[in-house]
Formats: structure tokens, C-alpha cells, sequence
């Protein structure tokens, strides 16, 4: 049990700062991925045709002449506020638009480290570990997707670790749930701890304010579109499945069809089953976690969620990756180190192999005429990376088992 609070340490605000310069370095002299161009392309619908022709037209992607990708637009309404808002940074500033989604990420990481460090100090549930918040702040992870890729995820993870900051501080369950509502108006994803939360909070009062100031913030930003079309939207929200093949057992299952020359009706029928499965596998874990009289902090169970279900997931974006950095800050062992480094090395080598090699400044994988088949390199870090993903998830399962009700 810690019986005083700690400052925020000098060395952990020079990793901060040093990172934060390097990924505003990487913003300014690239121009990132195939995510940048598709916000850019939602900007010019948004402006010509308006938010509704996105949700239901998607935007198409070509070069010259050549039709390279048709993708939905599968994000929140307030997410088209953000987009418009990057494009009159650009316009009013002179700084480019994929600068300014960078700019937008690599800040939030800030102010994730921030809210991270908060939680573990003032908790008397969760030892304050300097190093894993300076394994934080370096993260090649974090650096790489935020200073390069340009996508919201980083914003995303920073709502969510304000809301739990406020659910463990005892602030405020409204200002918890608003928190919590912005998070989901970046990206969904929340919503895989929300049975945890639910089951976290101690009575009935804590839970309809944090459900009410979540519904108020979720829902207001896209009412206007909602009313006018709900299907369309909660389709688009909720029918999305990211990229298959790519990843963990999905990968596994195509190199064993291909190799083997099995039935591709393995591969279907694990597209169709695999994310249910790996969302009940994330139910059941979040039942079993809260089957004791003292449930584990909500910062520990919502560490283990992610980790599992990023394990589980059939669908994969590079991005993703994100979701993991804040928290390896409470466990300790090989296996956060393992994960740090084959996180590192495999998106070196992705974003490397998608820039057609070194310097990096556009990542392009949707134009593939010019792009080589994978080296072996590649699949043995995407391999190791996924393993020590699995080696996490596993540890927290350990330390969840052995020494309820949190990790030490």
C-alpha cells in the first residue's frame, strides 16, 4: 500500500518532451499512410456532398485513372467535426492537413502519460513504477503511430484513460461518463470495457450517471444525422471489420490453407465466427474478473480486456497497436519488454516495407503494382509481435488468478 503521493519525475518529462519533439519531427517531414489520404478524401466529400453521401458513399481512392480502394466511412459523427477541423488548421495556418492529424495524436499521447501517471499514483491498488512510464513515453510504438500513421486511436485511448481517471479519483461519475462519450465519439472501441465498468462501479446511482453523461456526449454530436438516418450510421458504426489475414490466427489459418491446400471454407467460416467469439471470450473475462467480492481496479481489467481481445481479433490495423501502451505501466516481467521490443521492431519493418524502404514518408499500401510480396522478416516480426501480445495477456491472467483482487 503507498502512503504518499510522488511528483512527476524530471526524467520522466525530459522522455516526454524528447518524444513528443521526435514525433512532431516525423509530422513535419512526412506525409504518413493510406489513413491520411482517406481523411483527406473524407474532407472534400464532407464539403462537397455533406456528412450523410460519406456514411452512405464511402470515397473512392484512385491513382490517375486506376481505382485503388472504395472505403466506408465506419467512424463516429463528431469525428467529421474533427476532420473539417484539421482542414481549417491547414487552410488558416499554411501547415498541411496530415501535419495536423499527427500534431493532434502526438498530443494526446501527452496527455495520456499524464492522465496514466495520475491514476497509478493516486491509487492505492497499483504500484507506481517510474520505469514503465518512461517505457511509455519512449514508445517506439506511440512514436510511430502517432508521429507517422494519422489515425485517431491515440485521441481515442486518451478520452478513455480520463474516464477512468475520474471513475478511481471519486471526481465525478457525469465527468467520468463524459469522458467516456468522447472516447466513443472517436472510435467504439470503449465499448469492450463497458460490462467491466458496469460491473466495477458499487451501486446503481454511479452507473446511471456515468450511462447518462456518456449517452449525452456520445449521442449529441450526431444527432443531427442520426434522426435523419439511424440505420445507416449504426451500420456503419457497427458493421465494420477491419483488415482479415493479416494478423494472429486469421494469418495462421490462411498460410494453413494455403500450404496445405485445404478448403478456403476454413478461412470463411473463421471471418464469420472469429470477431463473435473473440467478443464473448472478452465477455467471459470480464465476468470472471468481477467474481469476487473485490473487483480488480477497472485501469487493471481494462489492461487485460485489451490485450486479450487484440489477441483474439480476426481484424487488424497497424494503428491498433496503440491501444495496448498504457497498460504495460502496471505489470512487469519479460514479457512487457518482449512485447515493447517486437511491437518496435515490427512496425519499423511495416511502415519501412510500406514506404518502398528508407526515409519514410509515404506508406502506401493500397497502390501495390510497385510493392515486393513480404519478406520473411516481415512475417517473423508480425509473428512475434502477436506472441508477445498473447505472453501479456497471459501474464495479466496470471497475476489476476494468483493475487486478487489487482496486480501488485
Amino acid at each position: 500500500m503507498k502512503t504518499h503521493k510522488t511528483n512527476l519525475p524530471l526524467a520522466l518529462l525530459l522522455c516526454a518532451s524528447l518524444a513528443l519533439i521526435v514525433k512532431i519531427v516525423l509530422a513535419w517531414n512526412t506525409y504518413g499512410t493510406n489513413d491520411v489520404t482517406i481523411w483527406a478524401h473524407d474532407l472534400v466529400k464532407i464539403r462537397s456532398e455533406g456528412v450523410l453521401a460519406l456514411y452512405r458513399d464511402g470515397i473512392s481512392v484512385f491513382r490517375g485513372d486506376l481505382l485503388l480502394a472504395v472505403e466506408p466511412f465506419n467512424h463516429p459523427p463528431f469525428i467529421t467535426y474533427l476532420i473539417q477541423a484539421w482542414g481549417w488548421l491547414a487552410e488558416t495556418c499554411g501547415l498541411p492537413f496530415a501535419f495536423w492529424i499527427r500534431v493532434t495524436t502526438s498530443l494526446a499521447d501527452v496527455g495520456s502519460l499524464w492522465i496514466v501517471w495520475k491514476i497509478v499514483n493516486s491509487s492505492a491498488e497499483l504500484n507506481l513504477r517510474p520505469g514503465g512510464l518512461l517505457l511509455m513515453a519512449l514508445s517506439p510504438v506511440s512514436i510511430m503511430v502517432s508521429g507517422f500513421h494519422g489515425n485517431t486511436d491515440p485521441i481515442m485511448i486518451c478520452f478513455l484513460l480520463l474516464s477512468i481517471y475520474f471513475m478511481t479519483s471519486g471526481k465525478s461519475d457525469w465527468l467520468a461518463g463524459a469522458a467516456f462519450g468522447m472516447a466513443m465519439n472517436i472510435k467504439v472501441v470503449p465499448i469492450l470495457i463497458a460490462l467491466a465498468v458496469m460491473f466495477y462501479l458499487p451501486n446503481m446511482r454511479r452507473r446511471l450517471e456515468l450511462v447518462c453523461g456518456a449517452g449525452i456526449v456520445f449521442l449529441t454530436p450526431g444527432l443531427p444525422f442520426l434522426l435523419r438516418d439511424p440505420r445507416l450510421i449504426l451500420n456503419n458504426l457497427f458493421g465494420y471489420s477491419p483488415l482479415p489475414y493479416h494478423w494472429g490466427f486469421s494469418r495462421f489459418i490462411q498460410l494453413y490453407v494455403l500450404i496445405g491446400e485445404k478448403s478456403a471454407g476454413i478461412l470463411t467460416t473463421y471471418e464469420r465466427f472469429g470477431k463473435p467469439v473473440a467478443i464473448l471470450v472478452v465477455l467471459a473475462a470480464t465476468v470472471w474478473m468481477n467474481w469476487r467480492n473485490k473487483k480488480p481496479q477497472i485501469f487493471v481489467q481494462a489492461g487485460f480486456i485489451y490485450f486479450l481481445f487484440l489477441f483474439l481479433t480476426p481484424g487488424w490495423g497497424a494503428q491498433y497497436l496503440a491501444w495496448l501502451v498504457p497498460w504495460l505501466v502496471v505489470v512487469i516481467g519479460w514479457q512487457p519488454l518482449f512485447y515493447y521490443v517486437a511491437s518496435g521492431l515490427f512496425l519499423l519493418e511495416l511502415y519501412t516495407y510500406w514506404s518502398r524502404g528508407l526515409p519514410w514518408y509515404e506508406a502506401d499500401m493500397l497502390y501495390t503494382a510497385d510493392l515486393h510480396s513480404p519478406m520473411f522478416l516481415y512475417f517473423v516480426l508480425e509473428s512475434l509481435c502477436w506472441v508477445g501480445v498473447g505472453c501479456v495477456a497471459l501474464l495479466y491472467w496470471k497475476r489476476l488468478s494468483n493475487q486478487p483482487p489487482a496486480l501488485p
